[in-house]
Parts: structure tokens; C-alpha cells; sequence
């Protein structure tokens, strides 16, 4: 998956795309994280975590050398293998401080409407990458 750019965004896009808890996705999410996969009982809310809906929404993966600081996670329901969520991806704010880049974006699970996780990244952009 290619990278984004910093400037193909701004400030208040929202942007959309779709994650299934799959059989595949939960069997593989449990396995990397050595849980019990029970197809029965309710998914791991930090499934939720994981970055492809938010890189599919935004047109590509965050750029090589960028620096993930900081991570807040909220939940508001819970989350069963077969469930499909639309994902809303906004971007919350992007500055330069120091001559850094920074962006801030929220990514919220929606499962009929409803809120059922939202999680707020801030990365330090491309950083390791500059001269």
C-alpha cells in the first residue's frame, strides 16, 4: 500500500471506508496477540486498533519515518464476530511546531448508526525522514 501525502488532507475531511469482523480477521487478530479465539463471545475491543480501515479511508498508509506518539481509545459498545462497521475517519488537526509536521486524525466505528468505538492518533510526520 502506498503512502499518503501530508497535504492531500485537511483540516475537517472526513473521509469513509468498512471493517467486518471476519472469521479470518478475528482467527488472525487472536492468534498475533495469543487469545482464545471464541467465535461466540464478544470480539476484543482492541480490534479497533488496528490501522487498515483508517489507511484504506485515507488513500494509503501513514508515510515511512512518521513517529506514532500518543493514542487515546474510547468505547461505547460492544463488538461480535459477522458485525460490519462504516468507518469515519476525520481529520482533527494538522500543525507544524518546530518545524515539524504533526496530524491528528479520529477514526469512528459505526454499526447501524451507532458509536461503537472511536480512537484518536497523533503522529509526529515523517520525521525520521528529514535532513
Amino acid at each position: 500500500m502506498k503512502a499518503f501525502n501530508y497535504d492531500d488532507h485537511a483540516v475537517g475531511d472526513i473521509l469513509h471506508s468498512k471493517l467486518a469482523i471476519t472469521k479470518e480477521l478475528y482467527e488472525a487478530y487472536a492468534d498475533t496477540l495469543g487469545l482464545p479465539f471464541n467465535p461466540n463471545e464478544k470480539v476484543p475491543p482492541s480490534i479497533f486498533q488496528v490501522y487498515r480501515p483508517a489507511y484504506e479511508a485515507l488513500g494509503g498508509r501513514i508515510a515511512q519515518g512518521t513517529i506514532h506518539l500518543k493514542q487515546k481509545v474510547e468505547h461505547f459498545g460492544d463488538a461480535f464476530l459477522g458485525d460490519e462497521f462504516n468507518v469515519e475517519v476525520k481529520i482533527v488537526d494538522k500543525y507544524n511546531r518546530k518545524n515539524r509536521d504533526y496530524l491528528i486524525y479520529e477514526a469512528s466505528f459505526l454499526k447501524d448508526g451507532e458509536l461503537v468505538s472511536r480512537v484518536t492518533t497523533t503522529h509526529l510526520w515523517a520525521f525520521s525522514g528529514r535532513g
